[in-house]
């Protein structure tokens, strides 16, 4: 017998928005006062497959960030870990980033 292995919907379309965007502003500013972001960080774009070009495809009005706590070289590898530090420090990110972005709290710089 003979297998074939194929990738049908493994499609990794890259997609880029502006790194000065209103959304990407109010990300880094949780990020920077939820202690994990500071001004010497360079916004980087992705350069790995993720999924969140399924979203990307599917609602291509909306901004769509992927950020997540750990380290990247830790992800999907035998070694995968996220310091318990780090999940509190996200945390606190995405509670200042939806706060700013729903008009909550004003975003600060």
């Amino acid at each position: 017998d003979v297998v074939a292995v194929t990738y049908e919907k493994l499609h990794n379309a890259a997609f880029a928005g502006p790194a000065d965007s209103p959304t990407m502003r109010t990300a880094i500013a949780a990020a920077t006062q939820a202690g994990i972001w500071s001004k010497d960080h360079a916004v980087r774009g992705w350069d790995v497959s993720c999924d969140a070009r399924i979203f990307a495809c599917q609602y291509p009005e909306l901004a769509v960030l992927t950020m997540g706590p750990g380290h990247l070289r830790h992800a999907h590898a035998d070694d995968e870990q996220i310091d318990v530090n780090e999940m509190v420090r996200f945390a606190e990110l995405l509670a200042y980033f939806i706060l700013k972005q729903c008009g909550t709290v004003k975003a600060q710089d």
